[in-house]
């Protein structure tokens, strides 16, 4: 009886517990700083719980530190009852925060600021258990860093899982969700799936959805081997989903520049980590695994979880401490760190709340650039903008304004719809006529935009050409609309680069015009390396046109240690870039959707380019013979159709098939002499047992050698009727 009594006294009390300690499951999931100019207290904090059950936050408290801060300041403490959903959301605001779409939860007077932290404690303040915790901007407390950007005005740190404990957050637009919105149960990434063909490249979960574990659309788009302060633990590698499907990237790995063909033994395993379309992953080096140079260069490699190549990304410079290294259309350039969220630059959204932005400048004026350096602001917004307090400014070691920064007075103003062109001071910052760069920084100081320029010719202005943020160097038009000059089409495009062929084979750069125009290719550039070649002749490629040049046809060796390559249209404007690593023999780099360079042991020279690395991947055949360049007598592109090399490839592994079930003829039959031998040594009831036994084991191996043949024939047949209705 009292055993009885005992069990009926600790049951609930073990169930008790139990509930309690999964309570303690509370993320942050989004968190807003400020609503802009006169609304920097529009601060919200978003909880979300995980569980199966209502979770009960009292006893707990949100608090934050400050930059470097050692002491919590309390933003609420929960001293009654406060139910969190199950797989829902509790939203705190600040009570000044009053046009939220979102009716907050709770409201108190605290605010959150850049380069903050929060958390969420279980018990007193300094001392309690940590929940969770997200930190942003430059911040050195305690809590978790999530992101080096501090979000600008109406924008928002977001989560990426809700369900995932070390989950990324990306910055973007704020839509706070507070108890009456819940989230429907977590879609459980795959276990890691490590494919034995490129066929096994996907895992169906039990919502339906699936997660690719071998694709190209994962790419490298952003690098910070440099941060401020100790680099180990800190470097930070970005990779990006291009394409239309989930990825799981659980069991991918990240390297530093290879010797020879294997992984690095120091290379990073990633796990449970998985990639929505058009998001961002935030990978971490920690201590202990590789580490990127600070000096002469390096080259980050990411591999599929077979070890083989998904992409790579090499770079040249010595980093700035501070600055990272990010992908802007079809280029690379160092700028501040926009980790998580699309890199400066890269698109107008990123623009700010006035939709103004640097729209051409004028790095070296004809004759003394002294006084006459000049740059011009468009503003598409609806209304007039005051630039009062907003900065233009240089390169910089920070992701703050540089002491030479021009900062703008209460009489720069733009109307709506208008341009205004302003003349940089001679005190202010300098445009260097090799190339740099200009940063744009609203009245809080956030930077909102960034141009990259080359080497600037004397008398042409660098001008926006289109709202994807493509530039290029032109005719000036200080104050009116930009004029897009002839020939300056980013559809041409490098395709592929061939640095270190096999036998009997040759160098070859391909390019590839996308439009829907010819383009004549006389005086256009290549650069390999440091070397620039003009082109002469006037080699037309029609539209979808491919044109290859041939090793006699380059001025400048393809370096098999790896280099820079870049095309350049007639007015001066970097149209394409790539920086490809070292290259295995027989292997060529081939440019894919959306500027994704892969490696391949199948050159397509004068062809499409295909890499079969995932089931979205498709082979098929083309109608009609391929587009292809119109050729000079030295220039040359090949005319092999893709689908007969692949075609060629497939029956070459099917010989090799055939080699395999004929050597496996001979080991069924050494395996049927050897149980014939073995039956002996057995003990049977009956002979008919022995009779019965050898023919089921002879009967099985038959079937199965019968079956493989039959394989083989089917395939063959088809071949043979590929073979045929090509030569009708």
């Amino acid at each position: 009886m009292k055993t009885l009594l005992k069990i009926i006294i600790v049951l609930p009390l073990l169930f008790y517990y139990s509930t309690c300690s999964a309570a303690e499951t509370i993320y942050v999931s989004q968190v807003q700083i400020t609503g802009g100019t006169g609304k920097t207290d529009h601060d919200f904090v978003e909880l979300f719980n995980p569980g199966v059950v209502p979770v009960n936050l009292k006893g707990y408290r949100l608090v934050k530190r400050s930059v470097n801060g050692n002491a919590d300041t309390s933003l609420k403490s929960w001293t009654a009852d406060a139910f969190i959903p199950a797989h829902g959301f509790y939203l705190w605001a600040n009570s000044n925060f009053t046009d939220i779409v979102k009716v907050p939860d709770v409201t108190t007077s605290g605010t959150l600021s850049n380069d903050n932290g929060i958390a969420l404690r279980m018990g007193a303040s300094d001392s309690g258990t940590v929940v969770d915790s997200i930190a942003w901007g430059a911040t050195t407390n305690i809590f978790r860093n999530v992101s080096l950007v501090n979000p600008i005005a109406g924008q928002s740190l977001v989560r990426q899982s809700l369900y995932q404990d070390t989950a990324p957050f990306i910055v973007q637009t704020a839509e706070p969700r507070n108890s009456t919105v819940t989230d429907g149960p977590p879609i459980v990434p795959p276990e890691p799936i490590i494919p034995e063909s490129p066929a096994s490249t996907t895992t169906e979960t039990s919502t339906g959805k699936e997660y690719l574990q071998k694709s190209n659309t994962i790419i490298i788009s952003e690098i910070f081997p440099n941060p401020v302060g100790e680099d180990s633990g800190k470097e930070v590698i970005e990779l990006q989903n291009i394409g239309d499907n989930p990825v799981s990237l659980d069991g991918w790995l990240l390297a530093d520049n290879q010797e020879g063909s294997s992984v690095n033994a120091n290379a990073f395993t990633i796990h449970g980590e998985s990639i929505l379309p058009g998001a961002f992953a935030i990978i971490n080096i920690p201590t202990g695994y590789f580490s990127l140079n600070n000096n002469n260069g390096d080259t980050v490699n990411l591999y599929f979880g077979d070890k083989t190549s998904a992409d790579s990304k090499a770079y040249m410079d010595d980093p700035e401490e501070g600055m990272s290294y990010q992908k802007i259309g079809d280029s690379w350039v160092w700028a501040p760190p926009s980790l998580g969220q699309p890199n400066f630059g890269d698109s107008l959204q990123l623009a700010n709340n006035f939709k103004v932005y640097v729209n051409e400048i004028m790095p070296n004026p004809a004759g003394e650039d002294e006084g006459k350096e000049w740059l011009e602001i468009y503003n598409i917004s609806s209304d007039t903008v005051n630039l009062n307090g907003f900065f233009l400014d240089g390169p910089g070691r920070s992701v703050d304004p540089s002491p030479n920064a021009w900062k703008l007075d209460e009489s720069v103003v733009v109307a709506s719809g208008s341009f205004i062109t302003l003349t940089v001071p001679e005190d202010a910052f300098v445009m260097l006529n090799s190339g740099g760069v200009i940063r744009f920084f609203n009245s809080e100081k956030n930077q909102i935009g960034l141009v990259v320029y080359g080497d600037a010719p004397e008398g042409r202005s660098f001008s926006r050409l289109d709202d994807s943020g493509t530039w290029g160097f032109g005719d000036s038009t200080p104050g009116e609309a930009n004029i897009i000059a002839t020939g300056t089409s980013v559809s041409v495009t490098l395709s592929e680069i061939y640095p270190n062929p096999a036998d009997d084979e040759e160098e070859f750069l391909e390019i590839k015009n996308s439009g829907l125009n010819e383009i004549n290719l006389k005086n256009w550039g290549i650069t390999i390396g440091d070397k620039t070649q003009k082109i002469k002749n006037g080699n037309i490629i029609e539209p979808g046109g491919l044109f290859v040049f041939t090793q006699d046809d380059l001025t400048a060796q393809l370096r098999n240690t790896g280099q820079q390559v870049s095309l350049i249209s007639p007015s001066g404007k970097i149209t394409s870039l790539v920086n490809y690593p070292k290259a295995e023999k027989g292997f060529s780099y081939i440019r894919l959707a959306q500027d994704s360079w892969v490696w391949t042991e199948h050159p397509t020279r004068g062809n499409e380019n295909v890499a079969v690395l995932a089931a979205e991947v498709a082979v098929s055949q083309p109608e009609g013979k391929p587009k292809t360049a119109k050729t000079s007598a030295k220039a040359s592109v090949a005319k092999t159709d893709k689908s007969d090399n692949v075609l060629q490839h497939l029956q070459e592994e099917v010989g090799k098939l055939e080699a395999v079930i004929g050597q496996l003829e001979g080991t069924i039959s050494e395996v049927v002499l050897s149980t014939a031998k073995a039956s002996e040594d057995i003990n049977y009831a009956t002979p008919e047992d022995k009779r019965n036994l050898n023919f089921t084991r002879i009967s099985a191996l038959g079937i199965i050698l019968t079956a493989l043949a039959l394989l083989v024939f089917i395939i063959k047949m088809f071949f043979k009727g590929n073979e045929i209705s090509s030569v009708k």
